[in-house]
């Protein structure tokens, strides 16, 4: 079994949901993955659109969700 504990910034309510997942891990002999999840950066989220912009174009498919997409990061 494998457990995955994503955590989103260093305070109290992280370090406690970290010691409660550490125990539940260990009752269960699980194999333990420990994620910080920080804020995607804008210059990863423009390469994204653009990539699935392309293969949308590529494939001949009109998405109007990419607009949407665009909007909500720029």
């Amino acid at each position: 079994m494998k457990f995955l504990i994503a955590l989103k910034n260093i305070d109290s309510k992280s370090k406690n949901i970290l010691e409660i997942g550490c125990k539940i891990a260990k009752g269960f002999s699980a194999d333990l993955t420990i994620c910080y999840v920080g804020k995607k950066s804008q210059a990863l989220i423009e390469g994204e659109v653009n990539l699935a912009r392309k293969s949308l174009e590529e494939w001949n498919i009109y998405h109007p969700g990419l607009e949407v997409l665009e909007w909500a990061f720029n």
